[in-house]
């Protein structure tokens, strides 16, 4: 640019200096609102996955007859593993002897913000309040309970959502095939 005299003239004008910042703060205020997004989306993940992977524990456990160490029982055998979920943000992994006793082996939290989602525990698409899945030595059988006798079904899922809400995603575990997924 030149003046009227005909000299160059140097740096930004106000209005350039204006437009280069409002340019600037539009793309930064994008960018924070995209990673806090990703953010929530990235915690929901990692508690369906959490979820996922421990049913997949109790189910490698009962198909490789995994001993119970801290039984007082004659036998070490397991006579079952279970998951059991309710609408709290922990879920527990317990194992049961043949002689009739009850073991926690390992407790789970879901990550900070994230909650089980209301009515979203399921079993056959019904809403329960508590699920537990169950695997039985040797083979894994499979089966699940809301509270009562352990039987057969079909599907079983557990919501996840962030705690505002905005993000939601499900574990399930089909009890015809045995398959254990999202």
């Amino acid at each position: 640019m030149t003046n009227r005299k005909g000299k160059k003239q140097l740096g930004f004008t106000l209005i350039e200096l204006t437009v280069s910042i409002f340019i600037l703060a539009v793309i930064s205020s994008i960018a924070v609102a995209n990673y806090r997004a990703g953010e929530k989306r990235r915690q929901v993940s990692l508690a369906v996955d959490g979820i996922v992977n421990s049913v997949r524990l109790a189910q490698t456990y009962a198909l490789t007859g995994k001993q119970i160490e801290s039984t007082s029982c004659a036998s070490k055998a397991p006579k079952d593993y279970r998951v059991n979920f309710s609408s709290s943000s922990e879920y527990v992994l317990y194992s049961d002897d043949t002689c009739g006793n009850s073991f926690e082996l390992q407790r789970f939290s879901l990550p900070a913000q994230t909650q089980m989602k209301a009515g979203e525990l399921r079993l056959n698409s019904a809403s329960v309040n508590s699920l537990s899945i169950m695997f039985e030595p040797p083979f894994g059988r499979l089966t699940a309970s809301t509270g009562g006798v352990f039987s057969s079904f079909t599907s079983a899922s557990i919501g996840v959502e962030q705690k505002d809400g905005t993000v939601t995603k499900s574990a399930t575990v089909d009890g015809v095939s045995g398959r254990i997924g999202e």
